[in-house]
């Protein structure tokens, strides 16, 4: 069950820090499953006439690119989920020591998305009739400390033998991975719901599985 990991927004609190912070979770039942979409995406290049290196993200796409992209993708059969802390609610920054503290206001984030994979990751397995053995692989980021957290949290979920679920928990360069881009838009796509429109993430509706806000 590979799964590609992203996140919107960051730590802080203060008037130059984003008012959320969002994690999402993009996974796929098969390894095979998640090459198909790759070769999807690889097409959605070709067919633009981008350079077969282009770099889909969100937050720097075009309209049209962001349409192309999500339009394409969302016949590839993979899930998501997300989690959103709103920093910023009720015109004050939320409340609370623990939430300064970076491991405690990322494993809260985190720990959400990955309860909400344990399920498929079970069923994932049970369907694979062996150890599952499926990589995590995470947008590179410069916090020492959301890294470990998210390598931390997708350790936690055990088979009933005791044994964790996920194999590997790694970092991966957005800019070479599509799969790692496809997080990113999928990301993108969602914070943009809320905060403008959901013209994009309604295209990937039938992909959603759930959205958790916190508070």
């Amino acid at each position: 069950m590979p799964t590609f990991i992203d996140e919107s927004g960051h730590f802080g609190w203060d008037d130059h820090s984003s008012t959320y912070f969002t994690l999402t979770a993009v996974w796929f039942e098969t390894p095979a499953l998640a090459v198909a979409c790759e070769e999807v995406i690889a097409g959605v290049r070709a067919t633009l006439g981008l350079s077969p290196t282009f770099e889909f993200k969100f937050a720097k796409n075009s309209d049209a690119q962001r349409t192309a992209f999500l339009g394409a993708v969302s016949a590839c059969p993979f899930q998501y989920v997300t989690c959103t802390l709103r920093k910023w609610r009720d015109d004050r920054w939320l409340e609370g020591r623990m939430w300064r503290k970076r491991s405690y206001f990322y494993e809260k984030v985190v720990a959400p998305v990955v309860d909400s994979l344990k399920e498929y990751l079970l069923i994932a397995e049970a369907c694979k009739a062996g150890p599952l053995n499926e990589p995590v692989t995470f947008d590179e980021h410069t916090d020492p400390v959301y890294c470990e957290t998210i390598r931390h949290q997708f350790y936690r979920p055990k088979a009933p033998s005791g044994r964790s679920l996920v194999n590997k928990v790694r970092p991966g360069k957005s800019e070479s991975d599509s799969l790692v881009q496809l997080a990113d838009v999928v990301c993108g796509s969602f914070v943009h719901s809320f905060e403008s429109s959901d013209v994009y993430a309604k295209i990937l509706k039938t992909r959603e599985i759930g959205h958790i806000f916190i508070p």
